[in-house]
């Protein structure tokens, strides 16, 4: 079972937290001391190959920082 992410969620990620090779966003993984999931678990959530030029398209060339912006 796959539960979708929480909107605070999403906007907490980081760049550093898409990882493209494995097609997988992070939460709470980068920053434990940062993290913004309700439970403060640590979890990585899947993502579509569609999403992948639209996750792009926010990182643009920069290599870290919010996602989000």
């Amino acid at each position: 079972v796959i539960l979708p992410m929480r909107p605070d969620e999403a906007a907490g990620l980081l760049i550093d937290d898409v990882d493209f090779d494995n097609s997988e966003l992070l939460f709470g993984v980068n920053l434990p001391d940062v993290n913004f999931t309700k439970k403060k678990v640590a979890f990585r959530l899947p993502f579509p190959a569609e999403l992948r030029p639209v996750l792009r398209t926010l990182v643009g060339g920069r290599a870290s920082g919010p996602l989000l912006r």
